[in-house]
């Protein structure tokens, strides 16, 4: 088990790698951390450097927030978009990094339950109908986002030439 945990200031983008606490605040500039999971940064870090070799403009945003019919908040782990001459304007995705808590999740057994929190993040997703302006969403595994047999540069190579395809031409 490390002794530091991965963490994202939504005030000053900056990550952090510090000891796992209950609260934390930014070394930088106070504000209140998010903890994230290093295969987010890994996955990042790709996309970001496939996307600078292909020449677009474009935008990479990490815990991105959704909010629901209920004002409830869901976080993407990340969202990419690229401009383009589509219909929309280019292409976007919002992307889950599910690590083995992701399988392990409790389901909900309230009135028509039986689904998972992540589930209800993409139901409540869905109902925004982002894919109406060019947004889908996926998953990827840790596994996918290895940076060990450079796993993570083919996750995020496959990403960036459907968006870029999604986005068409500039």
């Amino acid at each position: 088990m490390s002794d530091t945990a991965a963490y994202w200031c939504s005030e000053c983008w900056k990550r952090h790698e510090l000891p796992p606490q209950r609260t934390v605040k930014c070394p930088d500039c106070g504000e209140r951390l998010r903890r994230c999971s290093r295969y987010e940064w890994f996955l990042i870090d790709a996309l970001d450097m496939a996307l600078k070799a292909t020449g677009r403009n474009y935008k990479i945003v990490p815990q991105y927030p959704i909010d629901d019919h209920r004002g409830f908040t869901w976080y993407w782990d990340v969202y990419v978009w690229v401009d383009g001459t589509s219909p929309y304007g280019g292409a976007g995705a919002l992307i889950d990094v599910d690590g083995p808590d992701h399988s392990r999740q409790k389901k909900y057994t309230g009135p028509g339950g039986g689904y998972t929190r992540d589930r209800d993040k993409v139901w409540e997703t869905n109902q925004l109908r982002l894919h109406r302006r060019g947004i889908h969403h996926e998953k990827v595994t840790n596994d996918d986002c290895r940076l060990k047999g450079r796993v993570v540069f083919a996750t995020a190579g496959s990403i960036v030439k459907r968006l870029v395809a999604s986005a068409g031409p500039t």
